[in-house]
Order: C-alpha cells, then structure tokens, then sequence
C-alpha cells in the first residue's frame, strides 16, 4: 500500500511539474512574440530640454542614425528639435539626454536636381541643402525612422544595427538623384582633419577628426551604396577635385577640414538607392568589416525586422500591468535608458583607447559613453539587476579606462575614450564640464 501511495504521489508529482513546464513554455512563448516595442514612442523627448533624437538605433548600439534639424541651439542637443520644419540630412551618431551637444558624424544628404554642398547661405535661404518636412509625413519606432522630403519628392527610410545603419531612399523619376555625404558637419563643434578616398564604383571610406566635447575624436566610416555610381566627385573647401600630375592629385581621393562626396544616379519613379554604412573609432578597413558582418545583404526590412526582435528581448526584461497609455509611458522611458552607454569595440574586438593606442578587448565587449555623474544613482543600479552580462562587460570597460590612464583614474565623464575637457555650455548660464 505505501508503494501505490509512493508511487501516486510521484505521478502526480511529475504531473505537476509537467504542467508547470509547459506553462513556462507558453508564457516564454507569449515573451517571445509579444511586441513591446509598439509601446515605445522615439518621439518623446524631443522637445524642450528632453535632448532626444526620434532616429533608427539599435539597444545600446554605437551607430543612432537620425535626422538633423539643428546643429547650435541648445533644445537640440540631440540634433533633433520636435518645434523644427526643415533637417539638414541624416547622420550616423547622436547623444541621448545630454546637456551639451557632440557627434551628428557623416551626414547623408539625399537630393533631386542642382547639387548643394553648404547648408545654407545666409543671403540666398534657398541656396543650401537644409530641406522643409512635416510630422505629418514622419514616423518612428525602436529600429525605424522614415520622412518624406516634399522639395524632392523623396522618401527616406533608416534603419540600424550596433555598430552599422542603413539609408533607403526612394527616389522620383530624374536625371539627377543625389546622393551627397558631407565630412565637415557635426553638432555645435568643428572638424579639424578629414580624409576620403573612393574605393570603387559603390564604396567610399574614410574618417573625420572632430574637436569637441572630446578633444581629438577619431570616428571612420565604409559607405557601400547598392548601385555603381553614374558620376561621382569629392569637393574640398568648395571646390572640386580633380587629377593633376603636379603634387600628384587624384580625383578620388582628398584630405581637408571641409570635404563632401557625392553620387548622382538617373532614376526611374519610385527607384530604390540604398546606402549601408558601419562605423569604427579603429580604421576605415575595421569599419568595412564592421558593416559586412553586422549588414551583408541588402534586405532593408531584414535588418528592421532584427533590430525589432533585439529590441523586444530587452523590452521583456521588466514586464508590467497597465493600460495602454501607461505602457507606453514605461517602455518608452525604458528604451532610453537602453542607448547609453554603447558599444566601442569592433567586431573584431579592436578599440580606440584612452591612451590612443588601439587596444583588443578580450573576452568582453567594450562600452563608452559614461555619463557617471548623471547615471550612479539609479540607471547603473538597475542594470545591476536587468543588464547582468552588460554590466560586466561595462566595468571592464572602465576598468580599461583606469589602465590607459596616465594618472590611473576611473572615468567621471568618459565619451569614446576620451576624457571630457571642460567646456562652457551656455545654456542659461551654467557650465558644464
């Protein structure tokens, strides 16, 4: 009798657990193919002293491709301000909730007709590429941004991955479809080096050296676009470049402060040019690599596909009960506080260090962008108990820092590698720095 009861108890022992199971199977199932990232409004933010940017970026991705609507005012620290009718072009890097402005790196400007390459001169409003657009015609969600460019009838979609992104533009019938990427622009500060080389009829590489909040920030860029160019160029402080035998000049390649390339294509309506570009504080060469493996197709809505399922597995780590405004109140907030800090090293493991040398991250990956002060109390405390394997990788990261430090301190402000200089922000008086 005492074995039949035994064994009844183990039965039913084993019954339960199999329930148990298979209802952890089918909430993890539920996780799964739920989607949080409809709660999650990019948008929010980007008004007043919010300093956030409505484009496509991967969670804590190195790349935040974005459009730019404002590159000195203060409610644009982001590059972005909500109150804006008109965007400069689409560029590769920005800030999040920042309280002084940096990045906005490499700066896509798509077109139809005359090329221009300054923004704008003050004397002719009409003279420079900065180009009107409505909210009407905007959208925004984790991994995706598209706009519509009434003036040229061209409709833009981005999207991203960690450490590359990638522009679709949808161009009119024309005999002149631009595409123009401009090496001098960058938010509130200035470009003091540049250098651009195109490698063959759908590839341009090259970097900028930018003299900002960091002093000396080196980024490298690998464009690949997905058709040959029917004509291309580079212009270098205004004017073009061209081969000459004197000093040995080649047209396809140039260095400078003030650079811009462009592709020109003859489209028919509704033709596709897509440009899919990876990024590296290392080499143009780490950069290339870094959009081949991360982007080897050409399958826009693959990679926005992806980016969204990475960002709903990072949703899912805090769950809650709400309506629908409430969740989106918390997921948005949820997904800002997963830009920052982001990914630095290479696919290969390479970064920049602190000390300038190019250092290989072993068996971690390595973040920058520590805005300590401002994070200690509470968002570093939460990826204690959220971002585990983060975390871990995040204080190696600082740990890198102490190392290649000459006085051997851990960073307070550290912004790729770079220890922020003090610098004077004025924005209603205050320094920062």
């Amino acid at each position: 009798m005492k074995r039949i009861i035994l064994l009844v108890g183990l039965m039913c022992t084993a019954v339960f657990l199999y329930c148990q199971q298979k209802a952890h199977q089918m909430h993890s199932n539920e996780k799964e193919v739920s989607d949080l990232s409809q709660y999650v409004n990019p948008f929010v933010g980007t008004e007043g002293d919010g300093n956030t940017y409505p484009g496509a970026v991967a969670p804590f991705g190195l790349v935040q491709l974005s459009p730019d609507t404002n590159i000195k005012d203060w409610e644009a620290d982001a590059g972005y301000r909500y109150k804006d009718s008109t965007l400069y072009g689409f560029s590769m890097t920005h800030f999040s909730g920042t309280g002084c402005p940096d990045l906005g790196d490499f700066l896509f400007v798509p077109s139809v007709g005359h090329l221009k390459f300054r923004p704008v001169v003050t004397s002719k409003p009409d003279s420079g590429y900065i180009t009107p657009f409505s909210h009407s015609q905007e959208q925004a969600s984790p991994g995706y941004y598209s706009v519509y460019l009434p003036q040229y009838k061209i409709q833009v979609e981005l999207t991203a991955t960690e450490r590359a992104g990638m522009l679709k533009f949808t161009f009119p019938k024309s005999d002149s479809a631009n595409v123009m990427l401009d090496l001098a622009h960058v938010l509130q500060w200035k470009v003091i080096w540049s250098h651009l080389r195109i490698e063959n009829k759908q590839l341009v590489t090259g970097f900028h050296m930018v003299h900002g909040w960091a002093k000396e920030r080196y980024l490298y860029f690998a464009a690949r676009f997905s058709a040959p160019f029917e004509q291309c160029g580079i212009m270098n402080g205004g004017k073009p470049v061209f081969y000459n035998t004197y000093r040995f000049t080649s047209k396809y390649e140039s260095s400078g402060t003030d650079i811009q390339f462009y592709a020109r294509y003859h489209t028919g309506n509704q033709q596709v040019i897509m440009v899919k570009v990876g990024i590296s504080a290392v080499s143009a060469a780490n950069a290339l690599q870094n959009l081949d493996a991360e982007i080897p197709g050409w399958d826009f809505d693959k990679v926005v596909a992806q980016t969204r399922t990475t960002w709903n597995q990072e949703l899912h780590k805090m769950s809650i009960e709400g309506n629908n405004e409430q969740k989106e109140t918390f997921y948005t907030s949820l997904y800002h506080a997963f830009l920052l800090p982001s990914v630095y090293s290479d696919v290969n493991g390479e970064y920049r260090g602190l000390d300038q040398n190019i250092h290989t991250a072993k068996d971690f990956t390595d973040y920058t962008t520590f805005s300590l002060w401002d994070t200690y109390r509470a968002l570093d405390p939460l990826f204690n108990l959220i971002q585990a394997k983060r975390t871990a990788d995040m204080v190696k990261s600082m740990l890198a820092h102490y190392d290649q430090s000459v006085d051997h301190l851990l960073p307070i402000w550290s912004f790729y590698k770079m220890i922020i200089r003090k610098a004077t922000c004025r924005k209603r008086g205050q320094n920062y720095g």
